[in-house]
């Protein structure tokens, strides 16, 4: 067992110091000090060598990329809307937004409803396209249908992630 020596030399001033003053077989407190001897100091050892440390390197820390706009059909502005989300009739245009039965513009499709500015819906499925428009399809509180997000710069329902 190997012991500090600084706590080695507190322990043994402590028994003298509380063996300085004993008392004697008659009662009479005399003082008595122990002689101390120094004891031969320890050879000096090696200490043993350590375990390699595993070397610890950072590198640059990158957020992961994040998904961006992309032009899913011809000749229309960027997709912004997430599958499974809500979606809010812009204030760009400020017509209302057709609501229709299927994907497209034909003659055959005629609207089923109407969205107005600010109205929140949530995105079921698409994209899908046709005519020159990106179409997703929604539901609403009122109506569900297929709508088109946009053309040119102009975009008719954007995300709504807020609220």
């Amino acid at each position: 067992m190997r012991v500090d020596r600084g706590l080695a030399a507190v322990l043994l001033l402590s028994v003298w110091v509380l063996g300085a003053c004993v008392p004697d077989p008659e009662g009479e407190a005399r003082d008595t000090f122990p002689t101390l001897t120094p004891s031969p100091a320890p050879a000096e050892t090696t200490p043993p060598t350590a375990a390699p440390q595993p070397t610890i390197t950072f590198a640059p820390f990158s957020f992961p990329p994040t998904a961006s706009p992309r032009v899913l059909c011809p000749n229309t502005p960027p997709t912004r809307l997430i599958l499974g989300e809500r979606a809010r009739v812009s204030d760009d245009d400020p017509t209302d937004l057709n609501v229709r039965a299927s994907p497209n513009t034909n003659a055959n499709n005629r609207p089923i409803g109407k969205l107005r500015m600010g109205e929140v819906v949530v995105v079921v499925s698409g994209p899908a396209c046709a005519n020159g428009y990106t179409w997703y399809e929604i539901s609403g509180a009122t109506l569900s249908g297929w709508i088109a997000e946009g053309e040119d710069a102009l975009y008719y329902v954007e995300p709504f992630l807020g609220e």
